[in-house]
């Protein structure tokens, strides 16, 4: 609604504005809520509609709480002025609020006002909301062909996995098939297939999987030893029973 809102403001400058009508106007381009997490930095983006000749007094920035029963608004900073609380700044002749190192009280619907020399005033809101959790990060590879030809269809793509074709049951694909999520464990060829009515092509990417650690062979060598070692301690033992045997029945 504030987008169209900004639309309208817009006509309203070119169609009245000339018979000295006010016409200063003030929205976000994005009106859905916004989210940060504590800890971290907000930054609201407001639009100021007006011509070379408007002049704005002053841009006002207040927080409310979102949906709460009795509605008290407090003042977060005001343009020209200093906000008094450091953690909080103001860019673009107002337009643009900073807060840094975000709080649990900081979270509610903030409203920008702007008043000019006439004294209109005209205002915006957007709410502000806690995120729950950070997005999780994620790796894809792209395969992407140029476009410079038409054709009457468009690209299908396959991927190969070490020589094994997947899709969304087998692995993590984008919707078009363009993008390949690789999962966690190693892999170490990739390859895209790209069919179409101008022909075929493939290109492969290759990783460097880690080598697992030969235990096998160091187990094959460590019983090596330990049959040689028994082994020589069987016969170590006959010559010493062989010798025993001689002092116990010396020959007649």
């Amino acid at each position: 609604m504030e987008f169209v809102e900004g639309w309208v403001s817009l006509l309203c400058l070119f169609l009245l504005c000339p018979c000295q009508y006010v016409c200063v106007s003030v929205y976000f381009s994005n009106p859905r809520p916004l989210y940060v997490a504590l800890g971290q930095r907000l930054v609201l983006e407001a639009r100021v509609i007006r011509t070379t000749e408007e002049q704005i007094l002053s841009v006002m920035w207040e927080r409310e709480e979102e949906g709460g029963s009795v509605q008290r608004k407090v003042r977060v900073a005001e343009f020209p002025g200093t906000p008094s609380n450091l953690r909080v700044t103001t860019e673009q002749e107002g337009a643009t609020l900073s807060i840094t190192d975000f709080h649990k009280e900081d979270y509610g619907l903030y409203t920008i006002t702007i008043t000019d020399l006439q004294g209109n005033q005209r205002s915006a809101g957007r709410v502000v909301r806690q995120s729950e959790r950070a997005p999780k990060a994620s790796i894809s590879l792209l395969c992407d062909v140029p476009r410079g030809m038409e054709q009457w269809d468009s690209p299908e793509f396959l991927w190969l996995v070490d020589g094994e074709e997947v899709s969304n049951q087998t692995a993590n694909l984008s919707a078009d098939g363009r993008k390949l999520f690789p999962p966690g464990t190693c892999r170490r060829n990739y390859t895209c297939i790209v069919s179409s009515s101008l022909g075929s092509s493939s290109v492969q990417y290759i990783t460097d999987c880690p080598e697992e650690p030969k235990t096998q062979n160091r187990c094959h060598a460590c019983i090596a030893v330990a049959v040689i070692c028994s082994c020589l301690i069987l016969i170590l033992l006959c010559i010493w029973r062989r010798n025993l045997l001689q002092r116990l029945c010396p020959a007649n």
